[in-house]
């Protein structure tokens, strides 16, 4: 799972995107969603994303990567979003990402 967050048009927005392997083992990314947040806390953004992969019945349990930004919200070890989503998802190990999610400057308003 990648997760991105974005400041547009004054509203806090998340893009998050699941990589995954398919039946015919190819490997695949899809856009999950773009929720707003009320806050851009690690907590605030690890609660929008367990809503939309349980919204969506993907089990979190399944997870086993996890990428963000090295941004301190997302990141940090003791209340970042990486360590809010390993407590649901203990083998979804944390990768910091090289670049930002490219969908990010499109989302829709």
């Amino acid at each position: 799972m990648l997760a991105d967050e974005v400041n547009s048009h004054n509203q806090d927005k998340l893009t998050i995107c699941a990589r995954f392997v398919d039946e015919y083992s190819n490997i695949r990314e899809e856009i999950l969603g773009f929720p707003k947040l009320e806050r851009i806390t690690g907590e605030k953004i690890s609660e929008a994303i367990l809503k939309l992969l349980e919204g969506n019945s993907i089990p979190v349990k399944n997870m086993r990567g996890q990428g963000y930004d090295g941004a301190s919200n997302m990141s940090a070890e003791r209340a970042g979003v990486q360590r809010r989503i390993c407590q649901h998802a203990p083998s979804a190990s944390f990768s910091a990402s090289v670049c930002m999610l490219w969908v990010t400057t499109t989302t829709a308003d």
